[in-house]
């Protein structure tokens, strides 16, 4: 059978009180299926105020600032956000937060990750002396730095490339850690998103078309 047009406007008039997207990406962009997000309202400064979403078949994620209404500062963070060692974000399919306002992101595969900001070995959302002194003191005596700590966070462990070891690599990170909060740079550095032993799954949500926020 040869399918009928339709006769009226494809979903009919505007609902009352409907607000349009304030942002959409192209599927050439690799847009398929958009995961909305939330607006970080956590400790760590430099992206506080800042909505993220993701991309369900891309696997990518971005950020943007809302202002007058309209999205301003898009920027993807894929490759910023991508966790320390071998585990991987592929599916992201829902965000989460919690009473404190950090982020969550959630994968079909059952993976949680934390936004954490690399190298905050006191979890206070800043890079300062304190943190410093605690990671010289993990690096002096990480059995006894671990110990004293029980249930202590693996992202404060300073075990920041999470590979059950405490050694150059991870001075070498928390020294490009230091670095870039000296220098300002409001976006994180690559690594600050930090796997958690969580698991959960919420659905995510498919546009056909663009993907919209």
């Amino acid at each position: 059978a040869t399918p009928t047009p339709p006769q009226a406007p494809v979903g009919g008039d505007r609902p009352a009180g409907n607000v349009d997207p304030i942002h959409d990406y192209q599927h050439l962009g690799g847009g398929r299926s958009v995961t909305g997000g939330y607006v970080y309202r956590g400790p760590i400064e430099e992206i506080q105020g800042r909505y993220f979403f993701a991309d369900f078949i891309s696997s990518q994620i971005w950020s943007l600032v809302v202002e007058g209404g309209a999205a301003t500062q898009v920027t993807e963070l894929t490759s910023a956000l991508d966790p320390p060692g071998p585990t991987a974000v592929v599916n992201p399919s829902s965000f989460a937060e919690d009473d404190a306002g950090n982020l969550y992101l959630l994968t079909l595969g059952g993976s949680v990750f934390k936004f954490v900001l690399l190298g905050d070995m006191d979890g206070d959302g800043k890079l300062n002396a304190f943190d410093v002194n605690l990671f010289e003191l993990a690096l002096a005596d990480r059995e006894g730095y671990v110990a004293a700590r029980p249930g202590m966070d693996p992202d404060v462990s300073g075990d920041l490339s999470r590979d059950g070891m405490l050694d150059a690599t991870d001075v070498s990170l928390f020294e490009a850690a230091l670095a870039l909060a000296g220098a300002g740079v409001p976006i994180p550095e690559p690594g600050t998103l930090s796997s958690l032993a969580l698991g959960g799954l919420l659905a995510h949500r498919r546009r056909r078309g663009t993907s919209r926020v």
